[in-house]
């Protein structure tokens, strides 16, 4: 998300025995223009600076602008999952109150849920029934799947719809990759990690699939090819999944040209139009992450079929 940021100049790990803190602000002068005597030395590990820096934040940093009385606007940054609450959803309000029992909605899902827990992270969950402008804390509205949770949405009052903040994007995959158990009767434990897995990870798209060499399976998609060996990787660190991975492929759209049949006095026949439509699947455009899936060799429409890969 693009914001406008106010920054402060710091400089750290002083505690070093080989830190020239004076010779390092200097540095800084001349190429950013930044004035010695402005630079705030601090030591994490001593806490030395510790409190000159809690107190420039306070002096220089202006407080963000909200209304109590306006409708409420709820940033949703992060969450977790309860297994007997549901997902909670951790949320910076924005403008507004949100009490317990309020009826909310979220701008990209459009889904509605009531609040049945809200509370404080301190930094523990501490209930208070209610979250006024500009606090951080939780929500329980008894959503059951993690993926409805969308990190950077909006969250309002059912009766008071709101815009969406700016700069949301959701995350959308651009390889895919299948994932199979080494022993086909260990897939309900697969796919059990693999949720786990994902609750951390919302970039991570994945559905069933079945092969008839490798059994049933999952076909997931990942960010990149560097993304896909990270969370291969924690599958079989962190839940000791003997797994089978394909080779990783990308997203295809399907093309064709249309024929249209001309009739004439004579004969009937078919000609070529300049354009190409895509392919649609039950009113929606089809996108083809499986390679199983492109058309039949059998099917007599086959060689009007072309394959592009998406930019």
């Amino acid at each position: 998300m693009k914001a406008y940021l106010y920054s402060k100049h710091f400089l750290s790990q002083i505690d070093l025995p080989a830190a020239q803190s004076d010779l390092i602000a200097a540095q800084m002068q001349s190429p950013f223009g930044i004035n010695p005597a402005d630079i705030l030395p601090i030591s994490a590990k001593t806490g030395r600076g510790v409190e000159a820096v809690l107190q420039a934040v306070i002096d220089r940093i202006p407080a963000p602008q909200s209304r109590k009385d306006a409708p409420v606007k709820a940033f949703l940054f992060d969450s977790l999952y309860d297994r007997y609450r549901g997902v909670i959803s951790l949320v910076n309000i924005q403008d507004g109150v949100l009490r317990k029992g309020d009826r909310i909605a979220s701008c990209h899902t459009r889904k509605k849920y009531e609040i049945v827990e809200i509370g404080l992270m301190y930094p523990e969950e501490v209930p208070t029934d209610i979250l006024c402008p500009r606090q951080v804390g939780y929500i329980a509205c008894n959503m059951k799947e993690s993926l409805e949770a969308h990190i950077g949405d909006t969250l309002h009052r059912v009766v008071e719809p709101v815009p969406p903040m700016p700069g949301f994007k959701p995350s959308k995959a651009m390889v895919y990759a299948g994932i199979f158990p080494m022993d086909s009767s260990d897939f309900p434990k697969l796919e059990e990690s693999i949720k786990r897995l994902t609750l951390t990870d919302r970039s991570v798209t994945f559905q069933r699939e079945s092969s008839s060499a490798l059994g049933q399976g999952t076909r997931l998609g990942f960010l990149g090819t560097l993304h896909m060996d990270v969370f291969r990787q924690r599958l079989e660190d962190e839940y000791d999944a003997n797994i089978i991975i394909t080779a990783s492929t990308v997203p295809y759209k399907r093309e064709y040209y249309v024929l249209s049949l001309l009739s004439t006095s004579s004969c009937a026949h078919e000609t070529h139009q300049n354009n190409k439509k895509v392919i649609y699947r039950d009113g929606k455009e089809k996108f083809v992450s499986n390679p199983t899936e492109f058309p039949h060799a059998s099917d007599p429409s086959t060689n009007r079929y072309r394959t592009r890969s998406l930019p």
